[in-house]
């Protein structure tokens, strides 16, 4: 059995030089603490983090693992900036045999891919939802595989 966390990232600023530099607004930067705190509170800390290289996304990333006791660096992956639900179900398969996954990226994919694993959903930013997934590894993670959603954060 594995854990998916599935992550929007937090609220960002409306403007930038590009969309790709957008940073976290100040509500964007309390909701990614408040989102670590609650992973930590409910001991879902991930064995793997990967988030979009984007800013807002990367900044999300960072406050949250500051958050969580023994968290794993952050791996940001260009391919995940603007990610569809099959392109970060790619990423997560070089996970490998990790226990705890967390995901962090844009929308439409974060809610698209929630809404393969449970059904249609608003995945509004600084959203984390919790999958237990029946696999051993994550090679295997289709949108068959039979998930269950078990916590959800913000939203």
């Amino acid at each position: 059995m594995k854990l998916l966390l599935l992550m929007r990232h937090a609220h960002a600023e409306g403007r930038a030089a590009t969309d790709f530099d957008r940073p976290l607004s100040p509500r964007g930067l309390l909701e990614a603490d408040a989102v670590g705190d609650a992973l930590a509170a409910a001991n879902l800390v991930p064995d793997v983090i990967l988030a979009s290289a984007a800013l807002r996304t990367k900044t999300t990333a960072e406050r949250v693992a500051a958050r969580l006791p023994d968290a794993p660096a952050v791996q940001t992956l260009q391919e995940l900036y603007g990610a569809t639900a099959e392109e970060q179900r790619e990423a997560l398969r070089t996970c490998g045999d990790a226990g705890r996954v967390l995901l962090i990226a844009h929308n439409p994919g974060i809610a698209d891919h929630v809404a393969e694993l449970s059904g249609p959903t608003r995945c509004p930013p600084a959203t984390c939802i919790a999958f237990e997934a029946a696999l051993d590894d994550w090679m295997e993670f289709t949108p068959q595989t039979a998930t269950t959603e078990v916590r959800r954060i913000g939203g």
